[in-house]
């Protein structure tokens, strides 16, 4: 069964940590994992919850349970016919991720123009590029772009694998030049040679309709 699951980008860290294999644990206040059995539904809460709140982005991932292991857990209607979703709950959850087949899949992402992202701990360049050491996407870029200028572009996708993971939808969207669509396209050529996670291009850039005047 194809199953999806809308994030935001704390749990999407740990999905990843865990190699795109497992959901992490729920907490306390959180006795149900919810996933949904359609893209578009996840979409939905990706953009309007996710998006909406936190850091400003919402992810979709895509994952497959074997059948016969899904098919214990009651299909719930939350809403319209496409608002389906299952229960699974919390104490159930890592015996659910022994059954996920493959890797959990990045396969959209929904930005707002505000969105402050992974600001990553690791120092591999020291004080140089700092950039890199920021929560804000943009200055990350700038930086990618100097290393790349430098020849150091390999050693920046090893060393910072889990800011370029989560943030390249974002640089995606924001692409507009040759220079940028060109560098995308060495983070991708490099990425695939070391990791085994797929990048996701994907992304929408969202801005809320209700926002306080």
């Amino acid at each position: 069964m194809i199953l999806w699951r809308p994030v935001g980008i704390h749990e999407l860290r740990l999905i990843y940590e865990s190699g795109m294999k497992a959901f992490p644990a729920r907490l306390a206040q959180q006795p149900i994992f919810y996933p949904v059995l359609n893209e578009p539904y996840a979409c939905q809460i990706a953009k309007e919850w996710n998006a909406d709140s936190d850091k400003g982005c919402g992810y979709v991932l895509r994952f497959e349970v074997k059948d016969a292991y899904a098919t214990q857990f009651k299909k719930q209607n939350v809403g319209t016919s496409e608002h389906e979703e299952l229960w699974v709950i919390a104490e159930v959850l890592p015996e659910l991720n022994a059954q996920i087949l493959g890797m959990i899949e990045l396969t959209q992402a929904f930005f707002r123009e505000d969105f402050q992202g992974y600001e990553p701990t690791t120092r591999v360049f020291g004080n140089l590029h700092e950039g890199l050491h920021q929560p804000d996407p943009l200055l990350q870029w700038e930086a990618l772009e100097a290393l790349d200028a430098e020849g150091q572009l390999e050693e920046a996708v090893i060393n910072y694998n889990k800011m370029l993971f989560l943030h390249f939808p974002y640089w995606c969207a924001m692409a507009e030049t040759d220079e940028d669509f060109a560098l995308l396209g060495k983070l991708r050529t490099t990425w695939e040679k070391q990791f085994s996670a797929r990048l996701c291009s994907q992304a929408t850039l969202y801005t809320p309709t209700n926002t306080e005047e």
